[in-house]
């Protein structure tokens, strides 16, 4: 399900919220296929991502923005033979992403835009007690034309 909430707090300034859960559950049966393989398993998949976003309107044609969002991931598998004599159950996997963003966006008139966007983000994932942790940033340029 996903759900989101809007609204101005000032003619300026307006505050959205956005909440995703996505939740997937696959099962794979093969009568050839090796154990590990693509098909002979179990997978559940748990999806989860929130997000925060104020906008400030500075004029007509200038919009400012920032953000914050968390996604979780968490993956659990289970592989089997075809008779089902052999099981392995993979060690449960997450990744869990947080993010800061700022952007501005121009309009330039006629329907053409361009955004100009700053992202940090930090990353930890692991399985099996084995833990890792990852940062990146990013800087963006986007034009657009909407119709």
């Amino acid at each position: 399900w996903y759900w989101a909430i809007g609204s101005p707090i000032t003619p300026q300034l307006s505050l959205r919220l956005t909440q995703l859960l996505q939740s997937q559950q696959s099962d794979c049966r093969s009568d050839i296929a090796a154990l590990g393989s693509a098909c002979n398993l179990e997978l559940e998949l748990l999806k989860n991502s929130t997000a925060l976003e104020f906008a400030y309107r500075i004029n007509g044609v200038n919009l400012l923005s920032v953000g914050v969002s968390r996604t979780k991931f968490d993956l659990s598998q289970d592989f089997y033979n075809p008779a089902r004599d052999q099981h392995a159950k993979a060690r449960p996997f997450y990744i869990n992403t947080q993010q800061v963003a700022a952007a501005w966006r121009h309009d330039w008139g006629k329907g053409l835009f361009s955004i100009v966007q700053v992202i940090q983000s930090n990353q930890k994932n692991g399985s099996g007690g084995r833990n890792f942790a990852s940062h990146g940033n990013a800087v963006g340029l986007r034009v657009g034309y909407q119709f």
